[in-house]
């Protein structure tokens, strides 16, 4: 195997990380009807800054609060926001647990300071996994900048091409892919494990 290094992704990677729970919870607690929520929401500068820390909860909540038109308190806000994450993907688990026998495994997720101290907790166990997590609100950068691959690659001492990436996100896989680096889009539960299966490494 030529890779040394190994960087994933952790959420709908690792484990569910899905946003439909939030506009669920928004829509319940506003009245506001899930599809007018959904048609609202998306990702934007505002996001971006809040996944690199150069904003604060309270102003990026506030902001989505008002944009979403949901009307509700803070609290309520950050329980929906909260109430993405799912169980852990298990097959998935299983795979990066096999590859970490064989090379080393980072995380390296874009996430934000409310959702850090969540899946930290509730995952802990299965992170135990990696060697180091690189998390985006820490660093000041998230992906898919080409700048935040090159520090964990020079953070771990690794060339582009030593290294491979698993992501759920496309933009995320061709950011890597225009580095050098060798990546592996995972759309659901299999993907991993039928990489795995190529490589005989399981």
């Amino acid at each position: 195997m030529i890779s040394q290094l190994a960087i994933f992704d952790l959420g709908n990677v690792l484990f569910e990380a899905n946003i439909e729970k939030a506009i669920r919870t928004w829509s319940n607690l506003s009245g506001i009807h899930e599809d007018l929520i959904r048609e609202r929401f998306a990702a934007d500068e505002n996001l971006e800054k809040f996944e690199r820390g150069e904003i604060g909860a309270q102003d990026f909540f506030r902001e989505l609060n008002t944009r979403l038109g949901l009307g509700i308190a803070y609290e309520e806000i950050i329980d929906g926001w909260n109430s993405i994450f799912g169980p852990v993907w298990h097959q998935n688990y299983k795979a990066i647990c096999a590859i970490a026998t064989v090379i080393r495994v980072v995380a390296l997720t874009n996430t934000n300071r409310i959702h850090y101290p969540i899946w930290t907790r509730r995952y802990e166990n299965e992170l135990r996994v990696f060697e180091k997590i690189y998390v985006s609100s820490e660093l000041g950068m998230r992906k898919p900048e080409a700048r935040i691959f090159d520090y964990v690659l020079k953070d771990c001492g690794v060339l582009p091409a030593k290294a491979i990436v698993f992501d759920d996100g496309k933009d995320n896989i061709d950011a890597a892919r225009e580095l050098g680096i060798q990546s592996v889009l995972i759309i659901d539960g299999s993907a991993l494990l039928q990489w795995l299966n190529e490589k005989k490494l399981n």
